[in-house]
């Protein structure tokens, strides 16, 4: 069993919190396909000529997808937006508000995805593990996110390798500093936030591993039959203090491999760029789930990923042979 490869296989919808009634924000809902949300941003920018920063966004979404998700522009009018016209992308004006939309604005998210077979065994799924999932980590963001934290910013530099480094840097010579700040903040903490994430999960397992009895490996995760709902685990940064010992110990583990310590979320190059200690759920719960022959329905908090639902329930059809 597994996803589809079209981008029509795999729909993703926000469930967001929107307050229209006037102000100076434009509100539209954009449907795209083979676009990622930062791309897109930038393109539509660009054709508003407009800084990237007066466009708000609640959530990422991945290129590989038809997903729809709200997005805010500001002091831009009705009638300027509607003539917006960009291949794979479809913008639909919804009204004025008084406040950008933000990462705060999102809810969570409803998904419909097409299976390659059928799933043929009943299957019951109320929590998952809250693992990031691969599109977190595409490409090499979180070999970038480390080469950041290391400050090694030459080496972030030739692993991102996109135009506007490539032409900052032939201009100003090594200035990899100033290359990396041509960049959109919003991805440069998507770089960090995902060697973040990759040590999330590693911890993750180790706890799971450690801590439950009824395990089931598939790939290189770990699931559980019977998950604990209320089990924290801290996404680390400079300011994190640990109040579960195992926690700390597993972390200081993972590290010490990858030679990084906590110090190194301080960057002075980039002050803003790393946020404090966030606090995220071992378990997720998955809500609504509806298991058709060659599809899924379900629904996810904000921050979750479908492709772990998948594999939960693929680990699940593996154990029950």
């Amino acid at each position: 069993m597994k996803i589809k490869e079209k981008p029509e296989d795999f729909i993703v919808e926000e469930v967001i919190n929107l307050n229209k009634g006037g102000g100076d924000y434009s509100y539209l809902r954009l449907t795209k396909k083979n676009w990622n949300t930062l791309d897109i941003l930038n393109k539509i920018s660009i054709i508003l000529k407009i800084p990237r920063k007066y466009i708000g966004f609640a959530g990422n979404k991945d290129r590989r997808a038809i997903t729809t998700q709200y997005i805010s522009v500001y002091k831009v009018t009705k009638e300027k937006l509607e003539k917006l016209n960009i291949t794979d992308a479809n913008l639909e004006f919804l009204g004025y508000g008084k406040t950008p939309i933000t990462l705060g604005s999102l809810l969570g998210n409803r998904f419909k995805i097409k299976l390659d077979s059928p799933i043929k065994k009943r299957i019951r799924l109320d929590y998952t593990v809250n693992y990031y999932g691969e599109q977190r980590f595409s490409l090499n963001n979180k070999d970038v996110g480390k080469a950041i934290l290391l400050k090694q910013f030459k080496k972030a530099c030739e692993l991102i390798n996109n135009n506007l480094i490539n032409e900052h840097l032939k201009k100003q010579g090594n200035d990899y500093i100033g290359a990396l700040k041509r960049l959109d903040r919003r991805l440069l903490s998507l770089y960090v936030n995902a060697f973040q994430s990759y040590l999330w999960n590693e911890v993750a397992k180790k706890f799971l591993k450690d801590n439950y009895s009824k395990k089931i490996l598939y790939e290189d995760l770990v699931f559980v039959e019977r998950p604990k709902s209320r089990i924290n685990i801290p996404l680390i940064s400079f300011d994190t203090e640990f109040k579960q010992k195992n926690i700390k110990k597993y972390y200081e583990e993972i590290m010490k491999k990858e030679n990084v310590k906590q110090s190194d979320y301080i960057i002075k190059q980039f002050p803003d760029l790393v946020s404090q200690t966030a606090i995220r759920s071992l378990f997720v719960k998955v809500d609504d789930l509806k298991i058709h022959k060659t599809s899924l329905e379900f629904y996810l908090s904000k921050g979750s990923f479908a492709t772990i639902v998948i594999k939960n329930i693929e680990a699940l059809l593996l154990k029950n042979r």
